[in-house]
C-alpha cells in the first residue's frame, strides 16, 4: 500500500509500506468493480473481512467463494455513518447489520461507546454519496480508509502488486494512474526469474536457522550473523537459492556453525545457463546480451556506434565482435615488481604488511606480478579496476573489457549502479563488500581483502584460470587503499593486474567548470582526504596563492576543516602561512553524475553555504584561485 499525506491525485507524500492485516478486522463497503479484488487481497492477508453490500445484490463467483469458505462474512445493508464502523457482531442481520460490537484482537481503536472499530475500511460502492459518508465517517473516527477511484477520500492507495509466496513487488503511482501502475507491475513481473519467491522463502528459512545456530545470541554475534546472511543474499543467484533442499540448508548452516567468516559458494551453473539475479532482464539470451551492451553504449553517448550495434545485435558474440570491429586490444599493462629494498614502513606496520612487501619485492616466497592479460602462468588473476568518478561514460575501455570477461566482480557499494548494469559481463557473479562507515573502515577493508582472496581460491579450487575484478570508485590508488589489496592478494600467491581509473579529484572539478591548474592562477595541485588514518584530519601545507587544494570526503567535517585552514593549530604545517578567509572555494556534489551541484563561496563561508544548500555525499572541496577562472563573471564573459 502507498500511504499519502494529501488527498489530491498527485500523491506527493506517498510512502510504500507492507501492511500486516493478519487477525485484523477489515470492512469492505459496497459492490463495485474493485470489490472482488479488495475482498481477495484482505483475505489473502489473513484479515477478518466483512462485506457490507446492498440487500439482495448479486455477488461475483470469487466473492461467493470467499464467503462460502469462511474467509469473509456478508452483512446486507447500506453504510449509514459512524455506527457502521463498529465491528459487526454477526452476518445474519439486515439493514446495516446492526452495528453491534465484539471484542477483537490487534487494535485499540474504539468508538465513543467502547465498541471495537474496524482496523481498515475499504470503500468500493458505485454510489458517490455512500462513498462520501464512508470517507468522512472513517476519517472522523481515525480509521484508515481507501475509497476506490476517489483520491481525496483516500488515506492510502492500493499498489499494483505481484505476489509470489513471501515475495511481494508493489508499484504505486500515488493515485495518478492505477492502470499505469499495473502496466509497470507486469513489466517487472515478466523480468523476474523463475523461482524468485522460492528464493526469498529459502533466505527466510536460512535466517531463522542461522540465528538459532548462535549458541550465545549476544550483541557481539549479531554483526557476523547479519554480514554472513547478507553475503549469501548478494552472492547466490536466485535460481540457486530457489533450488535449495533441506539438506542443502543444513550444510550451509553447518558452515556458519563452524565459524567460517563467509558462506559457501553457490553451486556452478551449467554452461547453458546464466545467473539472472543481478539484472532485471534474464541473462543468458542473445537479446539480453545485446540489451546490456546497448544500454552501455547509449549511456556513454557513443552515437557513432549505433549502426554497428544494430548490425551485430542478433549475434550471441555481440560484445566480442564489437571489440574486434573497433580494433581494440586488452590493457596495455607492463609487468611490474616492487623494487627491492626501496620500501620502508613505520614501526607500527604489521608483520603481514612487511611480509607482503617482501613478497612483492621478490625478497620472500610469493608472487605479486602486475602482468599483461594473457601472460604466462596458471591460476586466476585479480584485476584491480578503477570505475571512475561515477559517470558511465568515464569508465575506461580497458575497465569495460575486463568487466565483460570477469567471473566474479567484487564491488564497492558506492560504484554507480548504472556502471554495474551496463558493464559487468553476463556470467559474472556480483559481490558487494561492506561499506566503509565511520569507525569501521579497517573492518570493511579487511572484509574486502578476505573476499578477494576467497573468490580467487574458489576459482583455483575448480581448476579455473578465470578472473576476479575488484571494482573501486575513481582510481584504486587514490585514497582507495588499492595498494593494500594488491599487497594482500599478492601475498596469498595470486597475480594482480591494475587497471587505472579516472579520479574524481580532477574529474569532478572539471565537470563543474573548475580547472585544477591554470596559467597565472595555479601551477600546483594538492590532493588530500578529510579523513586520514583513524579519522585524523589532514595536515595541510602552508598557503600558497598558486596552489589548488582538493579535499575528498569533506562534508561531515567541512566547518572544522575550513576553520583549521584559516586558523591553523599551533605546530601544524599550515601554521607557517594561514589561508586567507577570502580564498575562493567551492564544494562539488555528485561530480560528473546526474544531480551534480556546485556551491561557491570563500573559505570563510563555504561551510555555511554548503549546509544551507543541503549538500551531501559524495562531494569534494576545491580551494584556490582556479575556482573563479571559468565560473561566475568569467563564465558569463566566455559565454558571450
Amino acid at each position: 500500500m502507498s500511504t499519502t499525506g494529501g488527498g489530491g491525485s498527485g500523491g506527493g507524500g506517498g510512502i510504500l509500506v507492507s501492511l500486516r492485516l493478519e487477525g485484523r478486522d477489515v470492512l469492505v463497503v459496497g459492490l463495485g468493480k474493485e470489490t472482488p479484488g479488495r475482498v481477495r487481497s484482505a483475505c489473502e492477508a489473513g484479515a477478518r473481512v466483512v462485506l457490507l453490500a446492498p440487500p439482495g445484490a448479486e455477488l461475483d463467483a470469487a466473492t461467493q467463494s470467499a464467503l462460502a469458505g469462511g474467509h469473509a462474512r456478508l452483512v446486507e445493508g447500506w453504510f449509514r455513518g459512524a455506527e457502521d464502523l463498529a465491528v459487526h457482531a454477526n452476518a445474519s442481520g439486515s439493514g446495516s447489520g446492526g452495528g453491534g460490537g465484539r471484542a477483537g484482537g490487534g487494535s485499540s481503536s474504539s468508538s465513543s461507546n467502547g465498541s471495537k472499530l474496524y482496523d481498515v475500511v475499504l470503500g468500493c460502492s458505485e454510489d458517490a454519496d455512500e462513498m462520501r459518508r464512508v470517507g468522512q465517517a472513517a476519517r472522523a473516527a481515525r480509521v484508515p480508509v481507501n475509497c476506490a477511484d476517489v483520491p481525496p477520500l483516500c488515506d492510502f492507495y492500493f499498489a499494483a502488486a505481484h505476489r509470489d509466496g513471501p515475495l511481494q513487488v508493489a508499484v504505486s503511482t500515488g493515485g495518478c494512474g492505477p492502470r499505469m501502475a499495473a502496466r509497470v507491475r507486469d513489466l517487472v513481473k515478466a523480468a523476474l526469474p523463475d523461482g524468485a519467491g522460492a528464493a526469498v522463502a529459502a533466505v527466510g528459512r536460512l535466517r531463522e536457522k542461522v540465528h538459532a545456530a548462535d549458541a550465545a545470541d549476544t550483541a557481539a554475534a549479531a554483526p557476523r550473523r547479519m554480514r554472513w546472511v547478507s553475503r549469501l543474499c548478494d552472492e547466490w543467484p536466485l535460481e540457486a537459492l530457489a533450488r535449495l533442499t533441506p539438506e542443502d540448508e543444513h550444510r550451509i548452516v553447518e558452515v556458519y556453525r563452524s565459524g567460517a567468516e563467509l558462506p559457501p559458494p553457490p553451486p556452478p551453473f551449467p554452461s547453458s545457463q546464466s545467473p539472472s539475479s543481478q539484472a532485471l532482464v534474464p541473462l543468458g539470451s542473445q537479446a539480453s546480451l545485446a540489451a546490456r551492451a546497448g544500454r552501455f553504449f547509449t549511456a556513454i553517448g557513443t552515437l557513432a556506434l549505433r549502426p554497428l550495434l544494430a548490425a551485430l545485435r542478433a549475434s550471441h558474440s555481440f560484445v566480442r565482435a564489437t571489440w574486434v570491429a573497433l580494433g581494440l586490444r586488452g590493457p596495455s599493462l607492463l609487468t611490474w615488481k616492487l623494487p627491492a629494498g626501496r620500501i620502508q614502513f613505520p614501526a607500527s606496520a604489521s608483520a603481514a604488511v612487511r611480509r607482503a612487501a617482501a613478497v612483492a619485492a621478490g625478497e620472500a616466497e610469493g608472487s605479486l606480478g602486475l602482468l599483461r592479460r594473457g601472460a604466462a602462468g596458471d591460476g586466476p588473476t585479480l584485476y584491480l579496476v578503477g570505475a571512475g568518478p561515477g559517470d558511465p561514460g568515464l569508465l575506461t575501455l580497458n575497465a569495460l573489457r575486463v568487466l565483460q570477461a570477469a567471473d566474479v566482480v567484487v564491488s564497492d557499494r558506492l560504484v554507480a549502479r548504472e556502471i554495474l548494469d551496463a558493464a559487468v559481463g553476463p556470467r559474472a557473479r556480483l559481490v558487494f563488500v561492506e561499506r566503509k562507515a565511520d569507525g569501521r573502515s579497517d573492518v570493511a577493508q579487511a572484509d574486502a581483502n578476505a573476499v578477494c582472496v576467497t573468490e580467487l581460491q574458489r576459482l583455483r579450487d575448480v581448476g579455473s584460470g578465470g578472473s576476479v575484478v575488484r571494482l573501486k570508485g575513481g582510481d584504486a590508488f587514490v585514497y582507495g587503499r588499492g595498494a593494500e589489496e594488491a599487497l594482500h592478494v599478492g601475498a596469498a600467491g595470486f597475480r594482480v593486474v591494475v587497471v587505472p581509473g579516472i579520479s574524481s579529484c580532477v574529474a569532478a572539478p572539471a565537470s563543474a567548470g573548475i580547472p585544477v591548474t591554470h596559467r597565472g592562477a595555479a601551477d600546483q595541485l594538492l590532493v588530500a582526504t578529510a579523513r586520514g588514518e583513524a579519522g585524523a584530519p589532514p595536515d595541510l601545507p602552508p598557503f600558497s596563492p598558486r596552489r589548488t587544494v582538493v579535499v575528498l570526503m569533506p562534508v561531515a567535517r567541512l566547518a572544522a576543516l575550513t576553520a583549521a585552514m584559516i586558523q591553523p593549530p599551533p605546530g601544524s604545517a599550515a601554521a607557517a602561512a594561514a589561508y586567507p578567509p577570502s580564498t575562493p572555494a567551492a564544494v562539488v556534489e555528485k561530480g560528473t553524475c546526474e544531480g551534480e551541484r556546485v556551491v561557491e563561496g570563500t573559505l570563510a563561508d563555504i561551510a555555511a553555504r554548503a549546509v544551507a544548500a543541503g549538500v551531501g555525499s559524495p562531494s569534494l572541496l576545491v580551494v584556490g584561485a582556479v575556482c573563479g577562472v571559468l565560473r561566475g563573471q568569467a563564465a558569463t564573459t566566455l559565454a558571450k
